[in-house]
């Protein structure tokens, strides 16, 4: 009968190691997860151009701070970037908003 006693505390006591184990790996990646939420600094706006003069210009991509993106043209490696509004993190959830 001892033995059967002890089985099951033993069983019990991995069974409870198991949850807490789980629990913090859970925790660990949601605290990672809200961390990474609202990475960004800027709205931005990228002008691109036809050439290294940078009078004509061909396209743009516009990032808000919600991670929404716009653009519009063509790209090329002759580019502009402007940062238009500074991000905050979103008090009522997850994500950014412009400030």
């Amino acid at each position: 009968m001892k033995l059967s006693s002890r089985v099951k505390r033993l069983f019990l006591l991995a069974a409870l190691v198991l949850t807490l184990v789980v629990s913090s790996a859970f925790l660990k990646s949601r605290e990672t997860h809200s961390k990474t939420v609202c990475d960004r600094r800027y709205s931005t706006i990228v002008t691109y151009y036809s050439h290294a003069t940078y009078t004509n210009e061909i396209g743009f991509r516009s990032t808000q701070c919600n991670g929404t993106v716009t653009s519009g043209g063509s790209t090329s490696p002759y580019q502009q970037t402007e940062n238009i509004d500074s991000c905050c993190p979103n008090p009522g959830g997850p994500g950014c908003l412009d400030c």
